[in-house]
């Protein structure tokens, strides 16, 4: 479900907006629906937890990107990650495919000198822009 779009400094992931807006909604209806009196107590809890989820994911989906610029890589999701690298620190490239629930799931890694991974998920991703990650990327590592 992600989404290559081409900027004037590289490439950047991202999930569409209107995803994130989606979740986001679901979990503000969640709230409501919770909040009235005419919710069962015993589900109240379920209602928090629901809405906490969604609210969450909504944020999750808005703020998950992957940059690629000339001088590096970025990988961020509000306080969940927020990995940088500079391409004169990558030793190589690969291109994985692992098992996920849905399903398998390619996955570009990038190692520095340390051997430190710097995955790059691409669910939903075409084939198409997957490669054009890969070429973005591989003309950027020292050989």
């Amino acid at each position: 479900m992600q989404k290559l779009t081409e900027t004037s400094q590289g490439l950047v992931l991202s999930y569409p907006i209107w995803l994130g807006l989606v979740v986001f909604a679901i979990g503000v209806t969640l709230a409501v629906y919770g909040a009235r009196g005419k919710a069962a107590p015993k589900m109240r809890l379920s209602y928090v937890i629901g809405t906490l989820a969604m609210l969450w994911g909504g944020v999750f989906v808005l703020t998950a990107r992957v940059t690629l610029t000339d001088a590096g890589m970025r990988n961020y999701v509000f306080l969940v990650k927020d990995e940088r690298l500079e391409w004169r620190d990558a030793a190589s490239l690969q291109l994985e495919r692992r098992h996920a629930k849905g399903g398998p799931v390619w996955h570009i890694i990038v190692l520095d000198h340390a051997g430190q991974e710097f995955d790059i998920g691409t669910p939903g991703l075409s084939d198409a822009d997957r490669g054009r990650v890969v070429k973005f990327i591989a003309a950027k590592v020292p050989q």
